[in-house]
Formats: C-alpha cells, sequence, structure tokens
C-alpha cells in the first residue's frame, strides 16, 4: 500500500497553475510581513514590529512539522488541498487582522496590568495563523513536486522580489487595512 501511494505521488504532474501559486502565496506572504511590521510600528510600539519576522518563521516552521509529521496530508488531491489551504490563508489574514484590532493590548501596560500578559500571546497566536497556512502552501508545493523545485522556487523568488516593489506603491496608497485586504486577495 505504502509502494502504490509513493508512486501516486511521484506520478502527479505539475500544472501551471501551481507556478502562480507559488509566485502569489510568496508575493502575499512578504507583503503581509512588511505591512504588519509598518502597522505594529505604528499601532503599538516599533519593537513589536521585529516581532514579526520571528513569528512569521515560527509559522512556518510549524507547518513544516505539521507536514512531516501529519502522512494524510500527503494522500490529499494536491489540487483540493492547495484549493483549501489557499482560502484557509485567505480568511486567515483577514480575521486575524480584524482579531488583533479587537484585542485592547498596551504594552506600556505590561508590568502594571497582569492581564496584558494574555494579550500578548494572543497577539503572537493570531500573527502566526496566516504564515502557517502560507508555509503549508509552500511546503506541500516543494515536497510534492521534487522534480520541478527549481521552476517554484524561481517563482517564489520572484513573487517575494515583487512584493518589495509593491510594498512601496500599495502602502502608501491604500494604508495599513487596504494592504491586509490586498494580501488576502
Amino acid at each position: 500500500m505504502k509502494l502504490k501511494t509513493t508512486k501516486a505521488l511521484l506520478s502527479e504532474k505539475i500544472k501551471t497553475s501551481y507556478y502562480i501559486g507559488i509566485f502569489l502565496i510568496a508575493l502575499s506572504t512578504l507583503l503581509l510581513e512588511f505591512t504588519l511590521t509598518r502597522v505594529l510600528s505604528v499601532s503599538l510600539w516599533y519593537h513589536f514590529a521585529f516581532m514579526i519576522i520571528s513569528v512569521a518563521l515560527l509559522g512556518f516552521g510549524i507547518s513544516g512539522v505539521v507536514l512531516s509529521l501529519n502522512k494524510k496530508l500527503n494522500k490529499i488531491d494536491a489540487d483540493k488541498l492547495l484549493s483549501i489551504l489557499s482560502i484557509c490563508y485567505g480568511t486567515s489574514v483577514m480575521v486575524c487582522f480584524i482579531l488583533m484590532n479587537k484585542i485592547p493590548f498596551d504594552p506600556f501596560s505590561l508590568l502594571t496590568d497582569p492581564v496584558q500578559f494574555v494579550y500578548l500571546p494572543l497577539y503572537y497566536l493570531l500573527i502566526t495563523i496566516p504564515f502557517f497556512f502560507a508555509g503549508l502552501i509552500i511546503s506541500i508545493l516543494l515536497s510534492r513536486f521534487k522534480a520541478d523545485v527549481s521552476k517554484l522556487y524561481f517563482f517564489d523568488l520572484i513573487g517575494a522580489g515583487l512584493a518589495c516593489v509593491a510594498f512601496v506603491f500599495i502602502m502608501p496608497e491604500v494604508g495599513g487595512n487596504g494592504s491586509i485586504i490586498f494580501v488576502s486577495a
């Protein structure tokens, strides 16, 4: 049975839409990182802006662990799985951003208000969720289509590079909330 599953995975052909998908996910994810860095540096305190990079890496790391431990994910059809995860990613960007704005976290009250120590991990969790889904999408594409990993990685890098350019134009034009909507779309 295991041999049959492995052969089925190896015979899975890569589609052009997967290149477009990894391009868009890379673009969107880096744009999300930049936007959250900018929003948190203004709304909270600039020290919390640096938290975004580590939390993004945490989300990517957790997604890799989930993919390696959960063998059921490898048995799901790539189109179906990537579609579901893409919807989860886009939705989680919006929902987590809205929930973050509802949490009355005040970093200046950490020493005087003990409930702030509950809000801080909630912030971390809400920021991590979209990066988890993005990391899972990228990990699935790179692990399932090993023969085309160089092309996939090329599109990943092009998407990330374009995010750097797009941020310069999108953020001043639509602001933080508009950038979040653009990222989730």
